[in-house]
C-alpha cells in the first residue's frame, strides 16, 4: 500500500468572526463608516441642504412676528450759486452748505388677516419637515453604506474560501501526480485533480477582481479615496432570530418613519399656505413709530440743543386692495389644490410604507431561516470533507471522492457567507423601514 501524505483539511479556514487589524492597518467598523459617509458623502450634503432649507423657512416664519427696524443717515452738500431760475423768476442763491439727517423707524403688523400667523406656523412645520427629510436621506445613506460594507466583507470572505480551495487543489495535484506515477490511481483520477485546480485558479482571478471592485464601491459610497491599509471589522452582533408581530412593526413604522413625518409636516405647510393666501381678502393694519433728526450742522459740531432739531412720528397704516384682478381668488384655489395633492401624496406614501415594511419583514424572516440552514449545511460539509480526507489518507476514498467533497465544502461555505451578510443587510433594511435606523 502506497503511503499518502495527509491532505490538510479546509476545516475552519474561513473565520467569519472578528478580522483583526494588521500592524500597519486601521480597523473600520460599520459605525465608523457611517460617520465618515455623513461627513464626506455627496448624499449627506444633500440631506444637510434639505435641513437648511427647512431651517430658513422656520426663521422666516418667526421673523414675520417681529417688528421691522430700519435706520437712515443722509448727508447733502449745497454748491455755491448766485441765483436760481425757477419759473422765470430769479431767486437769490445761497453759499455752499451742508445738511445732515438721521432717522429710525419701527413697524409692527397689527392685523394681516392671518397671513403672519399662518406663515409662522408654515415656517415651523417646514423646519420640522426639513429635519425629518434629513433623517430620511441619512437613513438611505446608511443603508447604502451598509450594503457596500457587507458587500466588501462578503467579497473578502469569498476570496479567502477560493484561496484555500486552490491551496488544497494544488496539494491534491501533487499527491495525485505521485500516486499516478506509482500506479496507485488512474489517469482519470489524476486529471480530475488537475481540472479542479485549474477551475480554482480561474475562480481566484474572479474573486480577486470582485474583492477589489467591492472595496472601490465601498470607499466611493463613503466619499473618500480607497485606502488599502484599512481593514473592515466584521465583529458584528448577530441580529435577533425572531421578530415582534407584523402589526406591531407596522404601527412603529407609521409613528417613526422620517419620510412619513416629513410628508405630514409638508401637508401642514400646504394647509397653512391656504390660510396665507386667504389673508389677501382682508386689510392689513400696521403701526409705525419713527424718530428723525436733521440740521445744517453735523451732530458732532452742532451748537444748538439736540432736541431742537428732532421729531417723533406715530402712525397707523391700513392697506387694502379693492380690486386685484382675481389674484387672491386664484392664489387661494391654487393653494387649496396643492394642499389636496399633499394630502393625497401622504396617503399614497402610507400605503407604500406598509408594503415596504411588510416586504422587509418577510425578507428578514427568510434570511433568518436561510442563515441557520446554511450554517448547518456548512458544518456538515466541513465534517464530510474532514472524513473524506482521513479516508483518502488510508486509501479508503478515491481522488474523485475527495475532489467532490472539496467542491461541496466550498459551495456550502460560499452559501453560508452569502446568507450571513444577506441577513445582516436584511436587518439594516428592516430598521430603515421601521424608522429605527
Amino acid at each position: 500500500m502506497t503511503s499518502r501524505p495527509f491532505l490538510i483539511s479546509l476545516v475552519l479556514l474561513v473565520n467569519l468572526s472578528t478580522t483583526p487589524a494588521n500592524a500597519d492597518g486601521t480597523s473600520m467598523t460599520l459605525e465608523d463608516a457611517w460617520g465618515i459617509a455623513a461627513e464626506n458623502s455627496p448624499a449627506a450634503a444633500g440631506a444637510e441642504a434639505s435641513y437648511m432649507e427647512g431651517r430658513a423657512s422656520w426663521l422666516e416664519g418667526w421673523g414675520g412676528l417681529m417688528p421691522t427696524l430700519s435706520t437712515t443717515a443722509g448727508y447733502s452738500r449745497f454748491l455755491d450759486q448766485d441765483t436760481y431760475n425757477i419759473g422765470g423768476y430769479e431767486i437769490p442763491g445761497a453759499p455752499p452748505g451742508e445738511y445732515y439727517q438721521l432717522g429710525v423707524t419701527v413697524t409692527e403688523p397689527i392685523f394681516t388677516g392671518g397671513f403672519v400667523f399662518n406663515r409662522w406656523r408654515s415656517g415651523r412645520a417646514a423646519g420640522r419637515a426639513g429635519e425629518a427629510d434629513r433623517a430620511d436621506k441619512l437613513g438611505d445613506l446608511k443603508v447604502g453604506v451598509a450594503e457596500a460594507f457587507f458587500g466588501a466583507l462578503k467579497a473578502e470572505k469569498l476570496l479567502e474560501v477560493t484561496e484555500k480551495s486552490l491551496e488544497a487543489s494544488e496539494n491534491n495535484v501533487r499527491i495525485a501526480e505521485v500516486n499516478f506515477e506509482t500506479g496507485a490511481i488512474s489517469r482519470a483520477e489524476y486529471l480530475k485533480a488537475v481540472v479542479q485546480a485549474g477551475t480554482d485558479r480561474v475562480a481566484l482571478i474572479a474573486a480577486e477582481a470582485a474583492a477589489k471592485n467591492a472595496r472601490l464601491a465601498f470607499f466611493s459610497m463613503l466619499g473618500v479615496k480607497p485606502d488599502d491599509a484599512v481593514v473592515l471589522d466584521d465583529d458584528l452582533p448577530m441580529p435577533e432570530p425572531t421578530l415582534p408581530p407584523l402589526d406591531d412593526i407596522l404601527a412603529r413604522a407609521e409613528e417613526n418613519r422620517p419620510d412619513i413625518v416629513a410628508n405630514e409636516y409638508n401637508t401642514k405647510v400646504a394647509e397653512y399656505t391656504v390660510g396665507m393666501m386667504k389673508a389677501g381678502r382682508w386689510p392689513n393694519i400696521y403701526a409705525s413709530a419713527s424718530y428723525d433728526w436733521s440740521d445744517y450742522q453735523s451732530p458732532w459740531d452742532n451748537d444748538s440743543p439736540w432736541d431742537a432739531n428732532d421729531s417723533w412720528t406715530l402712525g397707523i397704516t391700513i392697506q387694502y386692495e379693492l380690486l386685484d384682478g382675481f389674484a387672491t381668488r386664484a392664489a387661494v384655489r391654487r393653494a387649496e389644490a396643492a394642499a389636496r395633492v399633499a394630502r393625497a401624496n401622504l396617503d399614497i406614501l402610507e400605503e407604500t410604507v406598509e408594503m415596504d415594511v411588510t416586504t422587509a419583514y418577510y425578507e428578514y424572516e427568510k434570511q433568518a431561516e436561510t442563515v441557520v440552514v446554511a450554517r448547518e449545511t456548512a458544518e456538515a460539509a466541513d465534517e464530510e470533507f474532514e472524513i473524506v480526507n482521513r479516508l483518502y489518507e488510508l486509501d479508503g476514498a478515491s481522488a474523485l471522492e475527495l475532489t467532490d467533497a472539496q467542491a461541496l465544502y466550498v459551495q456550502a461555505q460560499n452559501a453560508y457567507i452569502e446568507a450571513l451578510y444577506d441577513f445582516y443587510l436584511a436587518d439594516i433594511k428592516l430598521k430603515k423601514a421601521t424608522g429605527d435606523l
